[in-house]
């Protein structure tokens, strides 16, 4: 199952509500936001495990790295280095955040997200055969591309 369907509808949510002036700061986040969301389809294999790394985000925008359920799993952060304004709890930014993150509709479908899938092999492989196609006979076949097959999951 294909999840690009399911990402834009929160992610546009999420665009709508940091147009507004009270929750602009979260526009330094979509991206991080969106990230996150790749990064826990990748390293979830259960329902839960899933949610509990979908809201570590709602922690780690405010700064806060361990909690009481789980902790942030990258190095820890030089003050230095942070470019964008951390959230802060309790405000309208966070929680507009929280209603979208952890909205029960989407989470209703998160089963389908932890089957993570992406299509870059199919399209490699379309190219593959696109090239095969377009040269027909005169295909070089000593060519890099075509001693690598591509393997598909």
């Amino acid at each position: 199952m294909l999840i690009y369907k399911y990402l834009p509808c929160s992610i546009q949510k999420l665009r709508e509500a940091a147009k507004g002036k009270e929750h602009s700061v979260l526009m330094h986040w979509v991206k991080d936001i969106v990230n996150h969301f790749w990064y826990c389809c990748q390293r979830a294999s259960t329902v839960e495990q899933f949610k509990i790394l979908w809201h570590g985000v709602l922690h780690h925008v405010r700064n806060e790295h361990t909690w009481a359920t789980g902790f942030c799993e990258h190095e820890p952060l030089d003050d230095s280095s942070q470019d964008k304004p951390w959230i802060q709890q309790g405000s309208a930014a966070h929680q507009t955040l929280t209603a979208i993150v952890l909205n029960k509709r989407w989470l209703k479908n998160v089963k389908k997200y932890i089957t993570f899938r992406t299509t870059s092999d199919l399209e490699s492989f379309q190219n593959h055969i696109l090239i095969v196609w377009i040269l027909g006979p005169n295909a070089p076949h000593n060519t890099a591309w075509y001693d690598h097959p591509i393997a598909l999951p």
